[in-house]
């Protein structure tokens, strides 16, 4: 964990205290990284250094996705359980259109490949079903991370406020390369998926 990180831990609420310790504490992933605010974040290359020159706006990608139970669709009827924290349970939500997010069928996967302009938000979830905080996928445009298909990555409490975000987010990518095939996305089964 950075300084930079540890500062802005013992600054925060409770609740999203909670949050970072849930992304700091993943299992099966590796350890942290991204950026600890929110601005553009520029894409790496194939050996990890910035500079292909393909950029995000955090700022705008953070306002769709605080918005994220008002204007996505929520794609599963029972909370899944996440490998975030040992297994916290989560909600899935997408940008429409969800017809791609649909087909991934994580118990029978084939290729695909999602549209720049992707957004999918996680909501975490406490004991009681509450919402806690957020990681989110947005898929940018061409040669923002080659490496790993071009997703961003970021992990917010639900006012938007990034603990951390940019291209190949170690916490993320760690696991999410798992399913690569399907670009990145686990999907969800399709019994649990809402009609």
């Amino acid at each position: 964990m950075t300084m930079t990180m540890m500062t802005t831990t013992m600054k925060l609420l409770p609740s999203t205290l909670a949050v970072l310790f849930v992304l700091a504490g993943l299992t099966g992933c590796g350890g942290g990284g991204g950026d600890d605010e929110v601005a553009d974040s520029t894409g790496t290359d194939s050996t990890g250094d910035t500079g292909t020159g393909v950029t995000v706006d955090e700022a705008a990608i953070m306002a769709e996705a605080v918005a994220y139970s008002t204007n996505f669709t929520k794609m599963n009827v029972n909370p899944i359980a996440s490998q975030h924290a040992g297994g916290i349970d989560v909600n899935i939500w997408v940008k429409p259109p969800v017809d791609n997010y649909r087909s991934v069928d994580p118990e029978n996967p084939s290729a695909l490949n999602f549209a720049p302009e992707t957004l999918i938000v996680k909501e975490h979830l406490d004991g009681m079903g509450a919402p806690t905080g957020m990681t989110i996928m947005y898929k940018a445009i061409g040669g923002f991370d080659p490496d790993n298909n071009d997703w961003w990555w970021g992990a917010a409490d639900l006012d938007g406020n990034l603990m951390a975000s940019g291209a190949a987010v170690d916490n993320c990518i760690g696991c999410h390369a798992d399913v690569a095939l399907t670009d990145y996305v686990y999907g969800i089964p399709l019994a649990n998926q809402v009609p």
